[in-house]
């Protein structure tokens, strides 16, 4: 069975770019924090934690005006 998939440019407005832009950056910042916490644990311990050993600090570049914004009401 061949799985297809589907490319398609979304066509935003700029304050829905920028803030998409912002979220995009935030959950990359986020994922970087983690692992580098996981290398710094592994290169220290010898050992691998899981997601859940993981004690993730809050981002420093979490902006206030994305906590009630949902990518999920964008429409394309």
């Amino acid at each position: 069975m061949m799985i297809r998939t589907i490319t398609q440019t979304a066509k935003v407005g700029k304050p829905v770019h920028i803030k998409l832009d912002a979220f995009l950056r935030q959950q990359n910042d986020l994922r970087n924090v983690a692992r580098q916490e996981r290398q710094d644990c592994y290169k220290k311990t010898g050992r691998s934690i899981s997601c859940y050993e993981q004690q993730i600090p809050k981002c420093s570049t979490c902006d206030a005006k994305l906590n009630n914004w949902h990518p999920e009401t964008i429409s394309f």
